[in-house]
C-alpha cells in the first residue's frame, strides 16, 4: 500500500500484556483493521532501529526550522502524513484510514507500536469510534498513557481578518430634498403676523392650559398656552368665479393665518352665500414601495381637486396615517414627494393649504420629521402634534374653533391587526393634552361651531370599532361642552353616527375601502346614520362647510357621487 510516498510492510498489532502472535496463514480476521490476507512478519530490528533515528533526525530538523518549538504542520488529508516517517509501524493501514490517522499522526510521538503511541493519544470515546472500525479490540486492559502536548502559546496563530466597519446612517451625506413649486394664485396673499418666537422646538413640550383662559369672545385673539400654536383663519366673501389664496404659514409656535373664503360656483347648488369649507381626507398614505401610491389614493385626490373648484375648499384636515406602513424616517424622506406632493396636484388644490395630524403608522416611524416638514413644503402645516385653529365665518361675526389631537399620544399605539391602543407611552403628556383640550373647550363657549378631530373613532362599526380610551376620556367632554362634531379616521370606510348630540365624522377612505363591521353591536342602538365601503369603490373623503345658520358634511365618491349629507345646527344663535 501507498502511504506518505513509499511502500512499507505493515506491523503486527498486539494488546499490551498479550504477547504477540503471527495470525494464521489464511486467516480472514487481521489485527490491522482490514478484511484479507494476513499481512507480512515485522521488519528486523536493525531496520527498526534505522527508521526511528531517521525519524529522530527529521524531528531535530522540523524543530530547528520552526524555532525549536514542539509545533508539527498537520498533514494534507488522505496523504497518510508523518505514517510515512513512521514506516513499518504504521505504512501497512488501508489506504482508507491513511488519512484519518495521518491527520492525528502529529501526537504520536516517535515510533511505537498501537498499543502504546495511539492508546495514549486517545480519548475513550475515540478508541471506542476506533474498535467499531475493527482497529483496536474492546478490552479493559488498553492503556492509557499521559502523552505532553506543546502548549498552544508557543504555535504561531496567525491574526483574524479586520473586516472594514459601515459608516453609520448619521454620517452619511443626505442630498437636499427637491421642493416642488407652487403655482401662484390669482388673489393677493394677506399678511400674516409673526410672534416673538422664530422657529418650533424639535421636541415641543406639553402645553398646560389655565382653565378659563381664551379669547375675549367671537373674533377676538386666539387664547391658551402658546406652546400649542392656536391659528385664527377668516374667510370672507369672494369674488364670482375666484379661487383660494393661501398665505404661507411657517411652523411656528404663534400663527394667525387669513385666508380668503371660496365661493362656490353657480353649479354647485349652494347658493349665493358665502361659507369656509375644507374637505376632510384620512388614512391617506399610499405605499411604501414604488410607486409609493395606491389607484385609490390617485383617483381621490383628483377627486377631492374637483370638489374644491366646485364646493370650495379653503384648507384640507389630513386625520392620519399619513404615509404607509411606518411613516417616514426624516424630514428629506422621498415619501413626501412620492406620496405627498406629486399625487395632489389638481390645480384645484394648488395653494391650498393641509392642516395635518399623526395617526398610528406615523407614529411608527418620526412624527418629528413630519413636524419639520413644515419648513420645506408651503402646504404642509404640522406646528404642533395637537394645535387649535380658529375660523372666522365669512360675512358675519360668527366663529368656529377646530381643535386638532394626537389621539396616540393620548391612548397609545394601534396596529391593524384588532389590537387596539393599550394606554399611552407617555402618562404626563397624555394629561397635558387632555389638560390643553378641557381649556380649549372651555374658551371656545362663545364659537358658533365647535369640532374636534383625531385619527382614533370614538365609535365605529368598522374593524377596529370603538376606542375604549376615547370613551372615557373624551366623550363626557365633547357632550358636556356641546361639540358639534368629531371627525377621524382609522377605519377604512366612511361613516356617520350621531350619539348624545354629537356627531361622528368618520373619513378613512384616503387609500383602503373595507366594508366589514364588525362592530355593529358595539355602538349605541341607532347610532349608525351612514356607512360606505364597498372594495370596488376608487375611495372617498368629506366635505365640510361651515356657514353661520349649519354646518354641512357631504360624504363624496372618488367618482364624484353624493354618498350621503347631513346637516349640523349651531350651537347657539
Amino acid at each position: 500500500m501507498f502511504f506518505g510516498g513509499g511502500v512499507a510492510p505493515a506491523p503486527a498489532l498486539h494488546i499490551l500484556g498479550t504477547p504477540p502472535h503471527p495470525p494464521a496463514r489464511g486467516s480472514d480476521v487481521i489485527s490491522h483493521g482490514g478484511v484479507g490476507p494476513s499481512p507480512p512478519s515485522p521488519p528486523p530490528a536493525r531496520d527498526k532501529e534505522k527508521t526511528a533515528e531517521k525519524t529522530k533526525k527529521k524531528g531535530r530538523k522540523r524543530r530547528k526550522k520552526n524555532g525549536n518549538k514542539k509545533c508539527y504542520p498537520l498533514p494534507a488529508p488522505g496523504t497518510g502524513g508523518i505514517w510515512g516517517g513512521f514506516g513499518g509501524d504504521l505504512g501497512g493501514t488501508k489506504g482508507d484510514l491513511g488519512g484519518h490517522f495521518g491527520g492525528l499522526g502529529r501526537i504520536f510521538g516517535g515510533p511505537s507500536h498501537f498499543g502504546g503511541g495511539v492508546s495514549a493519544s486517545l480519548s475513550p470515546e475515540a478508541r471506542a469510534d476506533l474498535g467499531n472500525l475493527g482497529e483496536f479490540p474492546h478490552d479493559s486492559n488498553f492503556p492509557v498513557l499521559p502523552v505532553a502536548h506543546p502548549p498552544l502559546s508557543q504555535c504561531p496563530i496567525p491574526p483574524p481578518p479586520v473586516l472594514p466597519v459601515p459608516s453609520p446612517r448619521s454620517q452619511c451625506p443626505i442630498p437636499p430634498l427637491p421642493v416642488l413649486p407652487v403655482l401662484p394664485v390669482p388673489s393677493p396673499a394677506l399678511p400674516v403676523s409673526h410672534p416673538p418666537s422664530p422657529s418650533t422646538p424639535s421636541s415641543p413640550p406639553a402645553p398646560s392650559v389655565p382653565a378659563g383662559s381664551g379669547d375675549s369672545g367671537p373674533g377676538g385673539g386666539g387664547g391658551g398656552d402658546p406652546t400649542s400654536p392656536s391659528v385664527a383663519i377668516k374667510g370672507r366673501r369672494g369674488r364670482p368665479g375666484g379661487t383660494a389664496a393661501a398665505a404661507t404659514m411657517p411652523a411656528l409656535l404663534w400663527l394667525s393665518l387669513l385666508v380668503s373664503a371660496v365661493t362656490p360656483g353657480a353649479g354647485a347648488g349652494a347658493g349665493a352665500g358665502a361659507a369656509l369649507t375644507f374637505l376632510a381626507l384620512g388614512d391617506w398614505g399610499g405605499l411604501p414601495e414604488p410607486p409609493f401610491v395606491t389607484p385609490r389614493q390617485a383617483a381621490t385626490a383628483a377627486a377631492m381637486g374637483r370638489a374644491a373648484t366646485e364646493l370650495g375648499g379653503d384648507f384640507v384636515l389630513a386625520l392620519g396615517d399619513n404615509f404607509y406602513f411606518s411613516g417616514v424616517r426624516d424630514e428629506w424622506d422621498p415619501r413626501f414627494q412620492d406620496t405627498f406632493e406629486r399625487v395632489f396636484v389638481s390645480p384645484g388644490l394648488r395653494g391650498v393649504p393641509w392642516y395635518v395630524m399623526a395617526g398610528n403608522h406615523d407614529h411608527a416611524g418620526n412624527v418629528t420629521a413630519q413636524l419639520r416638514y413644515s419648513h420645506h413644503s408651503p402646504r404642509w402645516h404640522f406646528p404642533h402634534p395637537y394645535y387649535s385653529l380658529r375660523l372666522q365665518l365669512p360675512a358675519s361675526n360668527a366663529s368656529a374653533r377646530l381643535l386638532v389631537l394626537d389621539s396616540v399620544l393620548l391612548c397609545g399605539p394601534g396596529d391593524d391587526f384588532g389590537g387596539g391602543p393599550a394606554g399611552p407611552r407617555d402618562a404626563a403628556a397624555a394629561l397635558a393634552q387632555l389638560g390643553w383640550l378641557r381649556a380649549q373647550l372651555a374658551a371656545a363657549e362663545g364659537d358658533r361651531f365647535v369640532l374636534v378631530a383625531g385619527h382614533y373613532p370614538l365609535w365605529s362599526v368598522g374593524k377596529h370599532g370603538p376606542t375604549g380610551c376615547l370613551l372615557r376620556l373624551l366623550r363626557p367632554l365633547l357632550r358636556r361642552h356641546r361639540v358639534s362634531a368629531y371627525l377621524c379616521g382609522h377605519d377604512h370606510n366612511l361613516q356617520y353616527l350621531e350619539e348624545g348630540g354629537v356627531g361622528y365624522v368618520l373619513s378613512g377612505a384616503g387609500n383602503f375601502m373595507e366594508d366589514s363591521r364588525p362592530h355593529a353591536g358595539s355602538v349605541p342602538p341607532g347610532a349608525l346614520r351612514f356607512f360606505f365601503g364597498s372594495p370596488a369603490s376608487p375611495g372617498g373623503f368629506a366635505h365640510v362647510r361651515l356657514e353661520p345658520s349649519a354646518a354641512t358634511v357631504t360624504f363624496l365618491e372618488a367618482t364624484g357621487r353624493v354618498l350621503h349629507r347631513v346637516t349640523l345646527p349651531p350651537r347657539h344663535p
